[in-house]
């Protein structure tokens, strides 16, 4: 029963060389959830076995132009 609190979660975060990935463990359903974030990630479309799958991706650079200003993407 969910009473409205907040549970700890466990995050991941795959830096790789041209994308990154956030994803959270979810512990009911014993899967990884892949965590989109608002106005940064792309969507990265492939298939496997016929299926298509859809991977929200954030490309891997960040550039702080000076204290109050930084560049994702």
């Amino acid at each position: 029963m969910d009473n409205g609190e907040a549970r700890p979660q466990q995050m991941a975060v795959d830096f790789g060389t041209s994308n990154t990935i956030v994803a959270f463990w979810d512990a009911g359903k014993k899967d990884v959830i892949l965590h989109p974030v608002k106005d940064v990630t792309r969507p990265f479309f492939y298939r496997h076995n016929g299926r298509r799958y859809e991977v929200p991706c954030i490309p891997s650079m960040i550039s702080y132009q000076d204290r109050n200003i930084s560049f994702i993407g």
